[in-house]
């Protein structure tokens, strides 16, 4: 990833004010007067529960009160996120979910359960980070060219797994079976933990991973990483090309995980909180444990996540229509 698009994605746009936080929203006492509960649609032990269980065990010292992480997996994060789009407003019940259930769902399926614009307030880019491609250790293929060149005189389509169907590595693998012309079929698993599994243990050759998945399987020789997406090289797979260094555009975005609360939540309220995750993130000590989990720690307001949003769906939509998705 480029210095400027780093920058961008983590909230450079200085200079938007903050408001002025307001002691009370329409309830007794100040912000919070009891347990804020944090709803993840990642499975327990993965890369985006331990960096929400981070900003959690922060954000309790901060607010003097519990700080719970409830994990609600499954159907590509939609089941968490519905459960805080219905519920009550008043920052006590915060989501914290990829771009997966918020952009790149609606490409593969029509009927969803809530509107992302409409049903949620944006409040923080938690962390950023890029995607990995890899394959199992004894895999015919070490490289793109190589997997591209296996892919097409396999004679039959070759399997490649996502955490969900919709899921950003769901639309990058599609993107790149279009750009490369292979026939590659993908599998949706319930978190990839459990594509892991079946990656070690010989049943699957190919995957999608997060970044620290990919390098602490690598750095044990379980598995080969292949590629990562985004315009550069990430500093914490410093030895691994690009998609695009490899002969594949199109596939230049990156990840993130963000904060979101219901949509009826005040904005000076939305403002204090943000606030109060942006300064957590600033913490040098924050982002050196956010990077062993291949974040990097952003942090930054209402109105930059939400810019950041529209620029993202841009990018993911121009990515399905490379890859002729249509919603089922």
């Amino acid at each position: 990833m480029d210095q400027d698009q780093r920058r961008r994605v983590l909230g450079s746009l200085a200079g938007l004010p903050l408001a002025a936080a307001l002691p009370a929203f329409g309830q007794e006492g100040p912000y919070p007067n009891h347990t804020v509960r944090i709803v993840v649609g990642s499975p327990a032990g993965g890369a985006i529960d331990v960096i929400t269980r981070l900003l959690a065990d922060r954000l309790k010292v901060r607010w003097n009160q519990p700080v719970i992480v409830e994990n609600k997996p499954g159907a590509s994060q939609l089941i968490a996120a519905e459960t805080v789009a219905r519920a009550k407003p008043d920052g006590h019940t915060l989501l914290v979910a990829t771009s997966t259930p918020m952009i790149q769902i609606r490409f593969v399926k029509k009927l969803i359960p809530y509107d992302p614009r409409r049903d949620f307030r944006p409040l923080s880019v938690l962390g950023v980070g890029s995607i990995a491609l890899v394959a199992a250790r004894n895999a015919p293929f070490s490289n793109i060219a190589q997997l591209v060149e296996h892919a097409r005189t396999a004679g039959k389509p070759l399997p490649y797994s996502s955490w969900g169907n919709g899921s950003g590595a769901h639309l990058i693998g599609e993107g790149l079976r279009a750009a490369s012309k292979t026939d590659l079929v993908h599998v949706a698993y319930n978190g990839e933990a459990a594509a892991l599994s079946d990656l070690l243990g010989g049943s699957l050759a190919l995957s999608f991973l997060t970044q620290a998945t990919a390098r602490t399987q690598a750095d044990a020789g379980k598995i080969k990483v292949l590629a990562v997406t985004g315009p550069q090289r990430e500093p914490f797979l410093p030895d691994v090309p690009t998609f695009k260094e490899q002969g594949i555009a199109g596939l230049e975005v990156i990840g993130w995980a963000g904060v979101f609360a219901p949509a009826g939540l005040p904005q000076p309220l939305a403002e204090q909180i943000s606030r109060d995750m942006q300064q957590v993130l600033k913490d040098p000590s924050v982002n050196e444990l956010f990077m062993k989990q291949g974040f990097t720690a952003a942090g930054n307001s209402p109105a930059q996540f939400s810019k950041l949003f529209d620029e993202d769906e841009a990018r993911w939509t121009a990515l399905a229509g490379l890859a002729g998705l249509k919603p089922e």
